[in-house]
C-alpha cells in the first residue's frame, strides 16, 4: 500500500513508503499478480506472477517525430550519422556506402516528421533480417534499455509494423517496431 514502509528510518533512497506500491501497480497493469506469504517467526515470501504474453527484451530506443520507438537489439547491427550529401541514389532509392557495402536507407514518412527528413545530418540504425541490411533513418538516438513488451491489442492488434508497447520510467509509451514487417 502507498505510504507503508518496513524501514525504521527514512533515508534519501528508502523508507518513504513509495516504490513497492508502484511495482504492484505496474505488475497488475500487465495482467500479473503479487502474492505474499508470511509466517510468524519464519519470514515472508513474495511471488511475482507475470503472464506469458509479457516479454522482457533488450531494445535500442530512438525518437522519430517526437515519438518514442524501440528496435529489438537482436536486429541492430550498428548506428551511424552522415551528412546528407553522402547519400547516393540507385534505382531511385537512397543508399549510403559503409565499408565498401551499399546500405539501403529507409526513410519511413509515417514515422518521421517532414522537417526531420530535410536535416543536413542524417541518423540511422542499421538493422539486419536474415541476409538483408537496411539503414532505418531516425531523428534521434536515445540508447539501449530493457523493456517489458506488452503485445498489441484492440485496433492496434494487426498494426503493419509495430509488435508491442512498453512504458518508459517517465510514463511515456514506447512503441516497439517489428523490424521483419517494416523491411518487408
Amino acid at each position: 500500500h502507498p505510504g507503508l514502509s518496513t524501514k525504521n528510518e527514512v533515508t534519501e533512497f528508502s523508507g518513504r513508503g513509495v516504490g513497492t506500491d508502484a511495482i504492484k501497480r505496474v505488475i497488475e497493469e500487465l495482467g500479473g499478480n503479487i502474492r505474499v506469504f508470511s509466517e510468524k517467526g519464519k519470514g515472508t515470501k513474495i511471488v511475482f506472477e507475470l503472464p506469458l504474453s509479457v516479454a522482457l527484451t533488450t531494445v535500442f530506443h530512438v525518437k522519430m517525430n517526437n515519438i518514442n520507438y524501440a528496435i529489438p537489439m537482436d536486429y541492430v547491427i550498428e548506428t551511424g550519422k552522415i551528412d546528407k550529401s553522402e547519400i547516393k541514389t540507385a534505382y531511385h532509392k537512397p543508399f549510403v556506402r559503409m565499408r565498401g557495402e551499399l546500405i539501403l536507407l529507409l526513410f519511413e514518412p509515417v514515422l518521421l516528421g517532414r522537417e526531420e527528413i530535410d536535416k543536413d545530418e542524417i541518423c540511422f540504425v542499421i538493422v539486419q533480417v536474415q541476409d538483408k541490411k537496411v539503414g532505418l533513418v531516425v531523428d534521434e538516438f536515445v540508447g539501449q534499455l530493457d523493456a517489458v513488451q506488452k503485445p498489441l491489442s484492440g485496433v492496434f492488434k494487426n498494426h503493419p509494423f509495430l509488435s508491442g508497447t512498453s512504458l518508459l520510467g517517465n510514463g511515456d509509451v514506447l512503441f516497439i517496431i517489428d523490424i521483419k514487417k517494416l523491411i518487408r
